[in-house]
């Protein structure tokens, strides 16, 4: 048995797409009436390809607004590191400064020790 010289297999558009549309079989059939089944198909693809394109301009535009945000916080946190940087660098000298002046009161103290000792 050889099939009609007219078959016609949705599965392909379910698999693709995610249609519920069957297997079809055009057996038979006016033109009229497979006309119709590819204007409702046609129709279908047309209306689903508008929407995904929609949803791809809104996808799009939702991660440009998380890219600025993710820039906007990298900046900040950028100047966050800056100003620890900075503080550290403050605080190592103050330190510096506060040990040399230690250091000399450490030796004056040495000195007068020594000097009472003898």
């Amino acid at each position: 048995m050889t099939l009609p010289p007219i078959f016609f297999c949705c599965t392909i558009l379910k698999a693709r797409y995610g249609f519920d549309i069957i297997l079809l079989e055009v057996l038979n059939m006016d033109d009229n009436k497979i006309y119709d089944m590819f204007e409702k198909i046609y129709i279908e693809l047309t209306s689903f390809k508008q929407d995904m394109s929609e949803f791809r301009d809104e996808t799009n535009k939702r991660l440009t607004k998380l890219e600025i945000g993710q820039e906007q916080m990298n900046d900040k946190v950028s100047e966050a590191f800056e100003a620890i940087h900075t503080l550290a660098e403050t605080n190592d000298r103050q330190h510096e400064e506060i040990m040399k002046e230690l250091r000399g009161e450490i030796n004056v103290v040495e000195f007068a020790v020594k000097r009472l000792v003898k």
